[in-house]
């Protein structure tokens, strides 16, 4: 059966096409040292046949991408475009996949209908899986190309303010990658600081609080970079003093207020209880059952301290690592609906849920059931119960390529009495 594959992780106003055209071409595919390969990608014949592969199985994964390949590497931007939009409709793309997307698309927005599409794209991005280098990405070329952000208005500071706290909503509690985007927000806010040299006391004070409160939210969060955070935080804080010294060899959080001191000991203990199962699903680990073994290992640890907030980025973390592993979505749902019962949350997740995994059949009746208790409107109802039938019709059309006739037969009857539980 067609399907994402399993590792997500990042090691991710249609204009003038003549412009566009000369522009990606040399910026993309600069890596690509098989001349013959990347001459045999721009012929038009293969590209045609590549198109046309899509087109008799849009339920191709493998076909979407070797389209969308061969067109980045030919430099066909409208039809990049309208393949990457087609492949969205289908599958969720990777985070590899939204990175090189929205890359492509900020490398040409020259104009503010043009970067305020490209915001667009990276927002639809962020809502797909999990991804630190995204959000990254996100938040910089915003800080970037947006006007009014880059000449620090009002509105500009206030829409980079709202826009880091949203990152930080969907990113701030993950242990490994988390304070790199910390570190983004501090450093946004201590940029605006050094603006203000000839500002008054005043207005310098309240800015210099704004920084120190961001250091005092991280330092509460148990992340891997921890102690690193609360180093950075003294010689900042030393520099605001102008030199005067703040350390206490005998009492490493001296300079901290008692509540935040309190806090950033609790964060520690905990940090030192979750380095060994964070090493366990570190990056370098190879994608096999044991990576899937220890996220569920450590899903469990963290449900059993009853912070839903930390189990959910956790789900979200192993999600994107194993998209396709229904039995992580299946728990998933069932944690939300039992300890977070926040309708926007269930909701999201559900449509993610099935999305990844479309031939699951207990995850439509669970997503059903749930829209039952939010008491999502009839509309919303009937709109789940019409694609959860035409998902489970596409599984029998896929797995039809690939099975003999009197599996044919078998299959068709499954779908056919999972369709009708639903309509």
């Amino acid at each position: 059966m067609a399907s994402t594959p399993l590792n997500t992780n990042d090691k991710d106003d249609d204009r003038s096409m003549a412009d566009d055209s000369d522009t990606l071409k040399s910026t993309i595919s600069d890596s690509d040292s098989d001349i013959d390969d990347v001459s045999h990608d721009r012929n038009p014949a293969h590209l045609q046949q590549l198109q046309s592969a899509v087109a008799a199985n849009p339920f191709s994964y493998e076909a979407h991408v070797q389209y969308i390949d061969a067109l980045q590497k030919a430099a066909e931007l409208e039809n990049l475009r309208l393949a990457r939009e087609a492949m969205n409709t289908k599958f969720p793309l990777t985070p590899s996949m939204w990175l090189d997307w929205c890359q492509d698309e900020a490398r040409l927005a020259d104009s503010a209908e043009a970067i305020a599409a490209v915001e667009a794209l990276y927002k639809r991005g962020v809502q797909e899986y999990l991804s630190i280098p995204v959000w990254l990405q996100y938040l910089e070329f915003v800080e970037e190309k947006d006007t009014e952000v880059a000449q620090c208005t009002g509105s500009g500071i206030a829409k980079m303010r709202a826009l880091f706290e949203q990152a930080l909503s969907s990113t701030g509690l993950h242990y490994a990658e988390g304070g790199k985007v910390w570190q983004a927000y501090r450093d946004y806010e201590s940029a605006i600081l050094l603006t203000m040299a000839e500002a008054s006391v005043e207005i310098r004070t309240k800015q210099v609080e704004v920084v120190r409160n961001l250091f005092y939210r991280q330092l509460t969060v148990p992340l891997a970079d921890h102690a690193q955070t609360l180093e950075e935080y003294k010689k900042w804080e030393q520099e605001q003093l102008q030199g005067v010294e703040i350390s206490d060899e005998n009492n490493e959080v001296a300079s901290l207020p008692p509540r935040i001191s309190y806090a950033y000991q609790k964060a520690e203990q905990m940090c030192r209880l979750r380095e060994g199962l964070e090493s366990n699903i570190s990056a370098e680990k190879p994608l096999d059952g044991n990576l899937l073994r220890h996220y569920l290992t450590y899903i469990s640890t963290e449900e059993a301290t009853g912070e839903p907030c930390r189990v959910q980025i956790l789900y979200e973390r192993a999600v994107s690592v194993f998209p396709v592993t229904h039995e992580i979505w299946l728990k998933y749902t069932q944690y939300l609906d039992a300890n977070l019962k926040v309708a926007p949350v269930i909701r999201n997740v559900y449509e993610r849920a099935v999305r990844n995994c479309p031939w699951v059949g207990s995850l439509w009746t669970k997503y059903l059931l749930a829209l039952e208790r939010i008491s999502a409107s009839e509309t919303e109802h009937a709109a789940v119960r019409a694609t959860s039938c035409v998902s489970l019709n596409m599984m029998f059309h896929v797995v039809v390529h690939v099975c003999n006739s009197e599996v044919h037969h078998m299959v068709q009857s499954m779908c056919c009495s999972g369709c009708d539980s639903f309509c």
